[in-house]
């Protein structure tokens, strides 16, 4: 199977061409590019020990990276995600590798720029000889047939040089998707790694309990949501004593004391014990007036990094959390999570909980989301032959009718480059201003790639079983905690009971 050659316009930027400045010391992109490796290098072999090749340790994120070499679009997707610089928040990236993601679309992005260089080089060769020719026809120095034979001599020759140059790429980058998914015996090679302040950013992101969003819902990360209600309880009611005829005194609580409450005993009676924690969900329009998002102190003089710094941070510290508990901020919510995998991460199923007290009034959110498998557009490595040699003839007609476009279209893919690169300068300063002059920008983060990369809608998918089993589990456990708890604070639980037989229906729950 062929990589693709596609891109896909985002932003004013070519996603699989474009080569935007990276964090660092001036200019920004040469240590990126000696992070990546000088030309060629990444397809040559070293002189002494080289990296083994590392599969990622999930099925997900082992088919993301086998596309990503496969498609150049994709490709160029994951680095605007995760290694160019924004000022908007980091979508987070749980349930993947980012940082293998990040690697290996570095690397599959220096391939073809390397491809490029070397087929902009032949152009240039040819283009030298044929003036050469031309001057000497003028001078007298070569005759037609000389001049015939020579530009034949020049097209074949450039044609050869390119399939050699192209044959070597599509070599690589089947080597590499093939490796991707666990299939040993290749000769691949280990993505380098990128800059330490880079993958550091990646990583936080891996782990993010603080989340900026924008839409109908704010679960950005955590796929389809699938369920959600909410209901009202009076606190001021307490149980009614069926002797002595009267209603007892409710004990008083606040609501992190139900959070701790759900997030110890939900997962006691659960096979499947979930993954919990808190995140806070904030709205990206009003992330300024929500305090410690920003970072504060010294910034390096580097563009890059300070374009980096203005964006809000993925991680904040537990007693932020536990403050918005507390007491919650007009733009931002928390939530206790619990979630569970199945089939290799390829569903995940996550219940939110978000209760708040406003006087006597009991409020519960509760939602559940489903992140599904992936689309079949990310599959296209099934398509690869596996065997010794079964590779050249695919390759063979692969490589042959792409030589002359790739070859002659190298120099455009040159200019086009260039024009982008003065843009994209063009386009900072007038970012940096836009910064300091407004308050109404969004802080807001882009969906997810492992969101993006989901077939959300397709809900008979072959972990749809087990995606009904976590979200009727959650949902049935999460009502009964509930209860629980508020039968032990000796709340009356009857419009509790009534509104429980609603969400889960067939359920009937002890009487008061």
């Amino acid at each position: 199977m062929p990589p693709s050659e596609t891109s896909r316009h985002r932003g004013g930027r070519t996603t699989a061409e474009a080569t935007p400045r990276l964090i660092s010391s001036a200019p920004p992109e040469v240590r990126v590019r000696q992070a990546l490796q000088p030309p060629w290098s990444a397809q040559r072999r070293p002189a002494g020990p080289e990296r083994p090749f590392v599969v990622a340790g999930d099925g997900i994120t082992r088919q993301l990276c086998s596309a990503i070499h496969l498609n150049a679009s994709f490709g160029g997707e994951v680095l605007n995600d995760f290694v160019y610089p924004d000022w908007k928040a980091m979508a987070p990236n749980w349930h993947i590798d980012a940082v293998a993601l990040a690697r290996h679309a570095a690397q599959a992005k220096q391939r073809r720029e390397t491809r490029d260089v070397w087929l902009l080089v032949v152009t240039a060769v040819v283009a030298i000889v044929l003036e050469i020719a031309l001057v000497s026809i003028f001078t007298g120095d070569l005759g037609p047939g000389g001049l015939l034979l020579l530009g034949l001599s020049a097209l074949v020759g450039s044609y050869l040089a390119g399939f050699l140059i192209i044959w070597r790429h599509y070599r690589a980058v089947h080597d590499s998707a093939l490796a991707s998914i666990g299939i040993r015996g290749l000769d691949a090679v280990e993505p380098p790694p990128l800059p330490e302040d880079v993958e550091q950013a990646i990583r936080d992101s891996g782990r993010a309990n603080v989340v900026v969003f924008a839409g109908k819902t704010p679960f950005n990360g955590s796929g389809e949501q699938i369920d959600h209600w909410s209901f009202t309880v009076d606190t001021r009611v307490g149980t009614l004593d069926a002797g002595l005829g009267k209603r007892g005194e409710p004990k008083p609580f606040e609501a992190i004391d139900l959070h701790r409450y759900l997030l110890e005993q939900i997962p006691l009676t659960m096979e499947n014990k979930p993954r919990t924690g808190h995140r806070l969900y904030v709205i990206g329009g009003h992330a300024r007036t929500v305090g410690g998002l920003f970072r504060s102190g010294p910034v390096p003089d580097d563009r890059d990094y300070e374009l980096r710094f203005r964006r809000p941070i993925s991680v904040v510290r537990p007693e932020v959390i536990e403050k918005s508990l507390r007491t919650q901020h007009r733009s931002a919510r928390p939530y206790t999570y619990f979630e569970v995998t199945g089939w290799d991460g390829q569903v995940v199923v996550t219940l939110f909980v978000r209760v708040e007290k406003r006087g006597p009034m009991l409020e519960v959110e509760m939602s559940v989301c489903a992140l599904r498998p992936l689309k079949g557009d990310y599959g296209d490595v099934v398509k690869i032959p596996v065997g010794p040699g079964a590779y050249r003839l695919p390759l063979l007609r692969t490589v042959f009718p792409m030589v002359w476009p790739l070859l002659w279209g190298s120099p455009s893919r040159a200019i086009r480059k260039i024009r982008m690169d003065r843009q994209e300068t063009a386009d900072r300063l007038d970012l940096d201003q836009e910064l300091e002059e407004r308050n109404d920008l969004s802080w807001a983060a882009s969906p997810s790639l492992r969101d993006r990369t989901a077939a959300a809608q397709n809900g008979n998918h072959f972990g749809a079983a087990d995606e009904r089993i976590y979200h009727n589990a959650f949902k049935r456990r999460g009502i009964d905690v509930l209860r629980e708890f508020l039968v032990e604070h000796d709340v009356d639980v009857k419009e509790f009971d009534l509104a429980a037989s609603f969400m889960v229906p067939g359920v009937s729950t002890p009487s008061s």
